[in-house]
Parts: structure tokens; C-alpha cells; sequence
């Protein structure tokens, strides 16, 4: 039982889609896959969600309350585990280790909740890592809410429950050009976007990939702030990118770790089958956040680099 138009419809081609809206897409494809292996029938979601996928287009369907199906879909989607970490469905796999998944709480909480309007700490948690066979006492700030989870309200009009009709205004956290610079000028430092793609762009987190940033000449002994590269691949293909970035899953920790922009572009597509493919050519941006004093709170972003990786480039590599 589905409806029959669309509630949301987003593709791949749209000309006036971002690299973000297009990453936002992936992650929401991504996200989709893992859904339909938990819930294979409508009839076991709220709202009898359902979407048809191709490699660039997606539709959602849904039965009555544009609140409910997408306060339901949102849920799903946006998690937190029994110890505080965040827990994307769209990534949910049983070879991700601990390290790896407090890698991605990590990068999440500095790049996307850089600002505590959009998240609610829990404790810190003790717990015990193992890198390169090593035992290793590690602590981690776990939370208790943020802000993906409750964005459906954002969506829909509060009375009618149904998708709005006029703009969304976002923020950093969603949107990673639209910081709020100051509470008094926060009205006019958001931007805006359509309900479809604002509810897309809360899916960028999934299809990105997140690196610790060290620079060769410095002092590792000595305490600093991490700085972040967060990775955003230009999206060609839903289910290539998605394939892509579940293989990441593979990498070990210390590939994490990366002394300039282009190492992280390379270790992104590193995995890459590039002997079935003729002309292969891949294009990402890598963005630096770090924080500009050790008083500072938040992260701010100090760069952006495309990256250009053709099949010389990973053989060069490798």
C-alpha cells in the first residue's frame, strides 16, 4: 500500500543541486538500503513509507501525516547506541569496531555539532581501544540528543502536519556554509533551502569520511585540538558511491591519520576497483575545521581543496 505521487522526489541531475545536495542524496539512498533490509515491507513502517531507488533518482511515498512518516523515517535513521555514540543506520554494519565507530562520533560532533544548540552531552565514557594490537585507554564525550533526530518538526507545519510549503531555514550543523555568527544575527545568517532538500542535506554525515589532520613539522607529543578533514566526494552514481563508502569500513585506524588534503582523497578512494574501469576519474573536496585558539569552542573552517584522482594518481599511490 503506497501512495501514488511522491512526497519527495530528488535526483541526482537537478540543476540546482550542490556538491553538499548531492552528498546529502547519497547518504539518503545509503540510509534507504540498510532500512529495506531491516523493514523489507511497508507494512512493517510507520505511515507505510516506501521509496523507489535508481542510481540517480529517489521517491518517497507515505500514507497521511507528513509529521509522522517523517518523524518515523528520521528516528530510524539517526541513533544513538546504549553507550552515547552516534549511530547512523546508513553505516550500520557488524565489521565496524569501536574505533572505528568513535572515529565517526567524533568527526560528526566537530564538524556538523560544532555548537551546543544542536547537541546535549552525556558523561564521558572510559573505555579500552585496540590499535595495532595494543590495548589503549581511551575517553570519549557520548550524548544523550542531537539535532538530526528531531528535524522532522522542522519540516512540517505545526497545525496542518504536513510538509511545509515555503523555506527551510538552516545552520552550520546542517549546512555546512550557514554558520551563525552571533545570536543577534542569527535570523540573517541562515540559509535557506526547500523541505526536500533540507531534509537531504541532514544525510551529508553518512556519505562523508572523516580524518585526523597532523601536520609533518609539529611536536606530536604535544597536546593540541584535533583538526578534522571531513571528506565530500562528488557524487556521479548513488549506488557506486554508496559501495564506495561502505568499503571504507575496511580501513584500520591508523588510516585516520593523514599529514596533508590530497592523503586524505587518495585513502578515500583507495579501495577503488580501478582495473574494470577504463577512463577512471574521481573528484572530492576535502575541508579543514580546527580550532582557531585553545579558548575556542568550536571548529571553524580554515580551507577547502578539490581533489582530482585519475587512474595514474591511486596506481602512483598504491
Amino acid at each position: 500500500m503506497i501512495a501514488t505521487q511522491p512526497k519527495i522526489s530528488l535526483s541526482l541531475d537537478a540543476a540546482d543541486t550542490t556538491i553538499m545536495h548531492r552528498a546529502g542524496m547519497t547518504g539518503l539512498y545509503m540510509t534507504l538500503k540498510r532500512l529495506e533490509q531491516q523493514y523489507p515491507s511497508s507494512l512493517q513502517r510507520v505511515a507505510y513509507v516506501s521509496w523507489l531507488l535508481t542510481t540517480d533518482t529517489i521517491k518517497l511515498f507515505w500514507e497521511g501525516s507528513d509529521l509522522v512518516a517523517l518523524s518515523w523515517l528520521i528516528k530510524e535513521s539517526f541513533k544513538l547506541d546504549d553507550t552515547g555514540l552516534i549511530h547512523l543506520a546508513g553505516l550500520e554494519n557488524d565489521e565496524i569496531d569501536l574505533s572505528h565507530k568513535i572515529h565517526i562520533h567524533e568527526g560528526i560532533s566537530a564538524v556538523f555539532l560544532r555548537h551546543n544548540r544542536f547537541y546535549k552531552a552525556g558523561k564521558l565514557v572510559d573505555t579500552e581501544l585496540t590499535l595495532e594490537e595494543q590495548k589503549v585507554e581511551y575517553q570519549y564525550k557520548s550524548l544523550t540528543w542531537y539535532a538530526h533526530q528531531t528535524f522532522a518538526e522542522k519540516l512540517c507545519d505545526t497545525d496542518t502536519q504536513k510538509l511545509r510549503c515555503d523555506y527551510v531555514k538552516i545552520t552550520s550543523w546542517l549546512y555546512l556554509g550557514g554558520i551563525v555568527r552571533h545570536a543577534k544575527t542569527q535570523n540573517i545568517t541562515k540559509l535557506e533551502e526547500t523541505p526536500a532538500y533540507a531534509f537531504a542535506l541532514l544525510f551529508v554525515p553518512v556519505v562523508c569520511h572523516y580524518f585526523l589532520f597532523h601536520i609533518p613539522s609539529e611536536d606530536l607529543k604535544e597536546k593540541k585540538p584535533h583538526r578534522y578533514l571531513m571528506l565530500i566526494p562528488e557524487i556521479k552514481d548513488f549506488e557506486d558511491a554508496s559501495q564506495r563508502r561502505w568499503r571504507l569500513q575496511q580501513l584500520e585506524t591508523k588510516q585516520f591519520h593523514v599529514s596533508n588534503l590530497g592523503e586524505a582523497g587518495l585513502i578515500y578512494h583507495s579501495l577503488d576497483d580501478i582495473h574494470t574501469e577504463v577512463d577512471y576519474y574521481q573528484a572530492c573536496q576535502v575541508w579543514l575545521y580546527e580550532k582557531m585558539n585553545q579558548a575556542s569552542r568550536q571548529r571553524t573552517l580554515m580551507g577547502i581543496e578539490e581533489i582530482k584522482i585519475d587512474k595514474n594518481t591511486l596506481t602512483g599511490h598504491c
